[in-house]
């Protein structure tokens, strides 16, 4: 647990503090996370005809991850918030209504 600790004090303010209970659940996070990797990267492993894992499986498993979550919504909402942060589309922004459901040209 001291690990954990460490990395999300890093992230803080040196002033800030972490409740032990903050730290239990994001211990129990973490590691709930490395057995879900681990066994994703295992069905890749498996898929090749392996026993061993590999790091190339461990990524493999990430990139399927990151698949699963990424969707054309997302981009899109994703790309509307960009344009918005610019300043310059910020101020067309704020005069313009915008249709959600319509494409966004970059």
């Amino acid at each position: 647990m001291a690990n954990v600790a460490r990395l999300m004090a890093m992230e803080l303010p040196k002033d800030a503090k972490i409740a032990r209970d903050a730290k239990v659940l994001m211990q129990e996070m973490v590691s709930e996370f490395i057995c879900f990797i681990t066994s994703e990267a295992n069905d890749v492993s498996i898929a090749m005809g392996r026993k061993a894992l590999t790091p190339d499986d461990i990524l493999a498993a990430f990139e399927n991850l990151e698949s699963c979550y990424r969707s054309n919504d997302h981009n899109i909402i994703v790309a509307r918030q960009a344009i918005a942060m610019a300043s310059d589309a910020s101020k067309v922004y704020k005069k313009t209504k915008i249709k959600w459901d319509a494409p966004v040209a970059l």
